[in-house]
């Protein structure tokens, strides 16, 4: 490997980027040419096949004595000259850099389903199929589909039409009709927002709801909208004061309230806000399924026909410093196997990162921007005219574009929020120390360094590439390199799927960390199958004052998403409930970012300030309304007294208000 070194100035067992070291040494063919008996001899000093490996340096000597032997001449084999390189193009690639609209190519994206690349890229979900399944049984009538811009509403309406064998219609035709085999009538507007042809959009409205405000329509007809939650909100307004209230905008008001059983059955009402497009719960409830995302990203390569799509990358000069073919061969463009293994995980690391920007719930996650994230990531901004112009160029890393917020031509809100879960945020000693060192690993097969990386970048490329397996080797356990601040994320993501006991313990840890927002003494925190509340009293003192709650008054459960068949969604909070013995219950929300706070707690990290956090808003409150149920009855301490714990009550009695103090058992 030293004589490797020497020769070529690289790193002795890494093919294209990954390391593998049963292919042996990377040598180029020009290396082979010019160094035949050396790489002859360095090739079975580092080979791996039983028997033929040099065990000492006798058999090294003797086997450099054969190289120096001259051999009878015996014919030239027939050398098979590898193809020339040129500059080549692949006409895809622009196609997906018009997608991220922070490109130079990325002012020409068609609205829906308009190009053909689009339509190549389109990936249906369970709700397309759940749609034209009910409309071709006739058990629906009225679809609404509500949604922020570029959530895909247009898109999935021209995609049903076409699965209901109706003509392929433009986006700027937004009003058009036809007819079903059976003689249903479809009438579809795709932007109820709009005006259009001179009428304004309430009149259009009107126009395509107005056979439904008082209950199923007489005739077979089905009509398809397209609208934004606020202004179907505003047009219900505008209808009533003009019409007075009717069925249906009670209904559809009631349902945009949060009303999952408001909605006759002959109408749909889709929040595609809801919608988690990075994932949901499996049907059989065994996992988080993403065939959605995985499906896209798929389509974004080419899908079957991606080899033949990426063939002029194998014989193009800019290979090895082109990101987009990088990805591509990983992501199934190449025969190589250990590439596309790289590339299965690559999709599930980056997978991961999208799930925890859905469950921070801090933006919505449009079909259009998810899209535009994984056309930057994967491929980056150049073209193959720009690489071959720029040959000195380093290919980037999709791990550096996915969360340096540095990174050239970033913009958006998924990317920013990507960035925000930055490994290079977060230190490992033990891992730190790995990827900044050159010496050999210590275990078999040890995960790939990089040490001509910076440190920040090198977190993030093994954060992309090393299993599980081999963080766990490295660091001492499967956590120790991840998202920044996502130490728990996979427990609040994968929460449905636990079993009773492990939804106890996780609510256990939570009401420990809750315990621990306030400095309590080990007294308190001692005592089992309780939960102690500090009460802070307005006058400083040494005893400490709290309440207690049994935890088995506690529940915690997934948020509850009211969403009609085949719209796929996954939590984006945890929901803590508090039962009374009077039956008054009180409910806390527990975002992400705040079960990771609680479960650091319960671990024993130290909280200095909380007080002006607005993520402590709501919880501050409920922790109050807990402490109102027992507000004449506290649980007291005092260092005077380490060993005891006192109960403090107040009563009426004949003579007035009593004060008890009496010990606690233990």
């Amino acid at each position: 490997a030293t004589i490797y070194h020497i020769i070529a100035g690289r790193e002795p067992f890494l093919h294209d980027g990954v390391w593998a070291y049963e292919k042996g040494l990377a040598w180029t063919e020009k290396e082979r040419a010019c160094y035949p008996q050396v790489i002859r001899f360095c090739d079975r000093a580092t080979g791996t096949v039983a028997g033929e490996a040099l065990t000492d340096g006798v058999a090294a000597a003797a086997f450099v004595e054969s190289l120096l032997t001259p051999e009878p001449a015996t014919p030239r084999p027939t050398v098979v000259q590898p193809l020339p390189l040129g500059e080549n193009q692949v006409p895809w690639l622009k196609d997906i850099l018009c997608v991220y609209p922070g490109s130079r190519y990325g002012n020409s994206e068609t609205r829906g389903l308009d190009s053909e690349f689009a339509e190549l890229t389109y990936v249906a979900t369970d709700l397309d199929t759940a749609l034209q399944n009910d409309i071709q049984a006739g058990t629906v009538s009225l679809v609404i589909l509500c949604g922020n811009a570029g959530d895909g509403k247009t898109a999935l309406l021209q995609h049903l039409a076409e699965t209901l064998d109706i003509e392929r219609r433009p986006s700027a035709e937004r009003m058009w009709e036809a007819q079903l085999p059976d003689g249903t009538r479809v009438k579809a507007n795709l932007d109820g927002a709009a005006a259009w042809k001179g009428r304004s959009a309430d009149e259009l409205l009107d126009e395509i709801l107005a056979p439904f405000h008082t209950g199923p329509p007489a005739q077979r007809l089905v009509h398809l909208v397209a609208v934004n939650d606020g202004r179907l909100l505003e047009w219900i307004e505008g209808y009533e004061a003009r019409h007075g209230p009717t069925q249906l905008t009670e209904q559809i008001a009631a349902a945009l309230d949060g009303d999952g059983d408001a909605l006759d059955p002959h109408v749909r009402l889709l929040e595609l806000n809801l919608r988690s497009l990075v994932g949901s719960v499996s049907g059989d409830g065994t996992g988080i399924s993403a065939e959605w995302l995985r499906h896209l990203v798929n389509r974004l390569i080419g899908g079957e026909k991606a080899r033949e799509i990426w063939q002029p990358c194998l014989t193009c000069a800019a290979q090895d410093h082109c990101t987009a073919w990088r990805s591509a061969a990983m992501l199934g463009a190449s025969d190589d196997a250990v590439m596309r293994d790289g590339g299965r995980l690559l999709v599930e690391r980056l997978t991961e990162a999208l799930q925890a920007v859905h469950q921070r719930n801090e933006v919505h996650i449009t079909a259009r921007e998810l899209k535009a994230t994984l056309s930057y990531v994967l491929f980056g901004v150049d073209w193959c005219a720009d690489i071959h112009a720029r040959p000195e160029q380093a290919p980037r890393a999709a791990a550096d574009l996915a969360f340096d917020a540095q990174s050239p031509w970033r913009q958006g809100e998924l990317l920013a929020e990507l960035a925000r879960l930055d490994p290079a945020l977060e230190a490992h000693p033990r891992i730190d120390r790995y990827l900044s060192s050159h010496t050999e690993p210590t275990f078999e097969h040890g995960p790939p360094r990089y040490p001509n990386l910076a440190i920040r970048s090198a977190r993030r490329r093994a954060y992309f590439e090393w299993t599980a397996e081999q963080i766990e080797a490295v660091g001492g356990a499967r956590d120790a390199l991840g998202l920044a601040r996502g130490r728990h994320f996979r427990r609040f993501r994968d929460f449905p799927l636990m079993d009773e006991a492990g939804r106890a313990r996780l609510l256990a840890a939570v009401c420990g960390g809750i315990s621990r927002l306030e400095d309590l003494p080990p007294a308190a925190l001692e005592r089992p199958s309780v939960v102690p509340v500090r009460i802070v009293p307005r006058t400083p003192t040494e005893s400490a004052f709290w309440v207690e709650k049994t935890l088995d008054r506690f529940t915690l459960e997934a948020e509850r998403l009211d969403a009609p068949p085949g719209l796929e969604t996954l939590h984006r909070c945890l929901l803590l409930t508090y039962t009374a013995g009077s039956g008054w219950a009180e409910t806390l929300s527990i975002p992400l970012e705040l079960f990771a706070l609680l479960l650091d707690l319960n671990d024993g990290a130290q909280l200095l300030d909380a007080s002006s956090d607005d993520v402590f808003a709501n919880l501050a409150i409920f922790t109050q309304r807990l402490a109102q149920e027992d507000e004449r009855r506290l649980i007291v301490w005092n260092p005077s007294v380490e060993e005891a714990v006192f109960e403090l009550s107040a009563r009426i009695s004949n003579a007035g208000q009593v004060i008890d103090l009496r010990p606690v058992a233990q």
